[in-house]
């Protein structure tokens, strides 16, 4: 019993955090297609659910794990381990396509990859709502 209390608790902030990712800032609405990046995270796998949930049209899973990745129930998965003359292509291929949203959990190398991808192949006027979860900070000088 303890166990699974723990294990409950310790799903709140991923929980909230993909829940206020979709719902609170990029408004996902039914029949939309999202993009999750880093999904194979706790954060990221419910985001996962949730959008399916919330009735997302298609869902574009990013991970480097292939096991999780294969795991989610995501209609499409890109693998980031894969080189970034592939991985460039799978993100233009996806941009083209049209995604309404894209929840980003990773930012770095993948998102470095991905914005290009978004302004170059995304339909002119879909404009796509981009939710960066979390972020690197820079050393602060004194």
């Amino acid at each position: 019993m303890r166990s699974m209390i723990s294990r409950a608790a310790a799903m709140a902030n991923p929980g909230m955090s993909a829940w206020a990712s979709l719902v609170t800032r990029a408004q996902l609405q039914a029949g939309e297609t999202v993009l999750i990046n880093g999904a194979t995270g706790s954060a990221g796998q419910l985001a996962v659910q949730i959008a399916r949930y919330l009735g997302a049209k298609k869902i574009i899973a990013t991970g480097r794990n292939a096991q999780s990745l294969a795991a989610l129930d995501a209609d499409e998965c890109i693998q980031l381990t894969a080189d970034d003359k592939n991985l460039s292509g799978q993100f233009s291929a996806v941009s083209a396509a049209q995604i309404d949203v894209v929840i980003d959990y990773l930012w770095g190398h993948s998102a470095e990859l991905l914005l290009p991808a978004l302004a170059k192949y995304t339909p002119a006027g879909s404009p796509v709502r981009y939710v960066q979860v979390g972020s690197w900070l820079a050393p602060i000088s004194r």
